[in-house]
């Protein structure tokens, strides 16, 4: 048995509408969940091992999603460490889709090394406009069904734009300094 990825969430007001797909791989799973979310509600989720997601349409702009130090609307692609509560709040009804990519953290520690400082991966990303993420939620959903290799390839383009460094850091790790 491969990874499993977990969630404790606790939801009001949002509901699923169409049924769960999702893909395993080596120490990762990818899932597209379609979901309506009625003003006012919204959910609280913490998993015990990193994730990121990536909305597939407008609907981000009625979410409004809080973390520890964080809180914006209109968030299209986050990372999410290992332990981190990430909380949402409709703020006006609308359907939504989102693709997640649930990681052992062993398994996600060896696709980024070498590439990606360690301490990042502990440190949670939220980007409201990402250019080159923007299309890559749509392309994670449609190879759903496809290659493992072009999941796998998708995913990996997705850590590399979600760990991009913001203009003015270094792009290299420490090891590499």
């Amino acid at each position: 048995m491969g990874f499993l990825p977990a969630m404790q969430s606790d939801l009001s007001g949002i509901r699923a509408t169409k049924p769960l797909r999702f893909r395993a791989l080596e120490g990762a799973v990818v899932d597209l969940w379609h979901a309506e979310g009625q003003a006012g509600g919204g959910g609280r989720y913490t998993a015990p091992h990193p994730r990121a997601v990536l909305f597939l349409d407008a609907g981000a702009q009625a979410v409004q999603l809080s973390a520890p130090g964080f809180r914006a609307s209109g968030v299209q692609a986050m990372f999410v460490p290992a332990g981190v509560p990430v909380e949402t709040r409709i703020t006006t009804t609308r359907h939504f889709a989102h693709v997640d990519l649930h990681f052992d953290p062993q398994a996600l520690a060896r696709r980024l090394s070498g590439h990606v400082a360690p301490e990042a991966l502990l440190r949670p990303r939220f980007l409201t406009a990402p250019p080159r993420l923007s299309g890559m939620g749509a392309l994670l959903a449609g190879a759903l069904e496809g290659s493992a290799l072009l999941l796998e390839g998708l995913m990996l383009a997705t850590l590399a734009e979600l760990f991009t460094p913001e203009p003015g850091r270094a792009a290299l790790t420490n090891h590499q300094l």
